[in-house]
């Protein structure tokens, strides 16, 4: 039996916690792939997190050689295998660069800085995700492809029923739900006691926000000019991390303010945020490909005390430390 340092609040799915489960081989990148792919296309017609969820096909690809690299025990970095999202005005190869804009409906991307450090990590790109129209707006209510719906509401509610919606109770029950594709159920649309019409995830990167709170990414790469990656964060009950600016390359980005914008990621804890930022981040070895990009030297772990860590302990372990 496996349990979670903070059990009797259970637990949203981190990257230190699938890294684990992937190190002890209770899941696999495929597995959790299918899972978080599965999440994006059931709730994809409620919530508008994304603009182009990728073909399953092509995400299986990558999250099979994550398997190969995972079992030879080589992965290219912590976040090999781990699903995440990208704002659609990120460039990614071979996909729509629209900024949520119809103006940019046939323009077809190449692959971003940004894009590229996190296919050469292992990362998996669920897809693209919502936003206001060129990153202009702060409720994610002016998309191309219709409004962005917060979450939250949905998933509290749920919680309160006990239906528990996007979290889980042990590691046990994590994996069976992954195994299984079982899917966060959250209370229905149509339930009149919760009230949700007009609530806002917040913008402009709202479709990063909801992907990760509804799980169907653990992190999501969004920019920030005025709030844009702050807000919904909040406003999704999420941590929001702008880094300096110029420390993660905007080569590739669509622009909107050049001397404020900034790259940025949206997840499920400071952790996250940090192994996320430590993989993008402008290092020496790179050469710098855009006018205001800086170098900034290793993330500290200023994580060490963050006591929502999810960490895998197994019972045998424990039973060993109290013999000694």
């Amino acid at each position: 039996t496996m349990v979670l340092n903070n059990t009797t609040t259970g637990s949203r799915l981190t990257i230190p916690l699938a890294e684990a489960l992937f190190s002890k081989n209770y899941l696999t990148p495929s597995q959790l792939a299918k899972y978080c792919f599965a999440i994006a296309e059931k709730y994809q017609p409620q919530f508008n997190a994304f603009s182009d969820i990728f073909p399953l096909e092509e995400i299986l690809a990558a999250a099979a050689e994550s398997d190969d690299r995972r079992r030879n025990n080589q992965p290219l970095s912590c976040l090999d295998g781990i699903p995440l999202s990208i704002k659609c005005n990120i460039s990614v190869k071979g996909k729509n660069l629209s900024a949520s804009s119809n103006m940019l409906n046939d323009v077809v991307g190449y692959d971003s800085s940004v894009a590229e450090r996190l296919k050469e990590s292992g990362a998996i790109l669920i897809g693209l995700t919502n936003m206001d129209e060129f990153g202009m707006g702060s409720l994610g209510n002016n998309c191309n492809t219709g409004n962005t719906i917060n979450p939250l509401p949905y998933i509290i509610a749920s919680r309160s029923q006990h239906n528990y919606g996007d979290i889980f109770l042990d590691h046990d029950d994590l994996i069976k739900r992954i195994q299984s594709l079982t899917l966060p159920q959250f209370i229905d649309a149509n339930d009149s006691s919760i009230y949700s019409e007009g609530l806002s995830p917040g913008g402009s990167s709202s479709g990063s926000a909801v992907s990760v709170a509804l799980g169907s990414s653990l992190a999501s790469i969004g920019t920030d000019t005025g709030g844009s990656i702050r807000l919904p964060a909040a406003f999704c009950g999420l941590v929001g991390m702008k880094p300096t600016y110029g420390a993660i390359s905007r080569r590739g980005v669509v622009s909107y303010a050049s001397s404020l914008d900034t790259v940025g990621i949206i997840s499920n804890s400071t952790k996250c945020a940090s192994l996320v930022l430590d993989i993008l981040r402008n290092k020496p070895e790179h050469a710098l490909q855009d006018a205001t990009s800086c170098y900034i030297g290793p993330v500290s772990d200023w994580t060490k005390s963050d006591e929502h860590e999810d960490k895998l302990d197994d019972d045998d372990d424990d039973e060993e430390e109290s013999k000694k």
